[in-house]
């Protein structure tokens, strides 16, 4: 008599939507993080210290890519939630990222538009 062996494929495998639904839920997080980021680095860059015109300039970029980044992601993840069927905290996560990108965006464009040259 021998053992019975345990076949790897009757072990239950996560269907597709629920690891689409992962997915979203990291690229959302990673929206948010990124857009929360360039946020804080608009921050910086905000600040009245004095700084070197190069300095500003490099913050502005990185602010604008952090920002951007975080709007195409969000948009990513808020779209391929759609694509899911279901809700899934990726669409929340994604939403708030894209939306706090935009915000970034259009404030770091505003203080680079009105800052005053000496």
């Amino acid at each position: 008599m021998t053992a019975p062996t345990r076949d790897t494929d009757d072990a239950p495998q996560p269907d597709a939507a629920g690891q689409e639904a992962g997915r979203t839920d990291l690229m959302g997080a990673a929206s948010l993080v990124l857009s929360a980021i360039g946020f804080l680095t608009l921050l910086r860059l905000a600040d009245r210290s004095d700084r070197s015109p190069a300095h500003a300039v490099g913050l502005f970029l990185a602010t604008t890519v952090e920002s951007v980044g975080g709007t195409v992601l969000g948009l990513s993840a808020v779209g391929e939630s759609k694509d899911v069927g279901r809700p899934s905290r990726g669409l929340l996560l994604g939403a708030a990222g894209a939306v706090l990108g935009v915000v970034t965006t259009l404030l770091n464009f505003n203080w680079m538009r009105t800052r005053r040259r000496r």
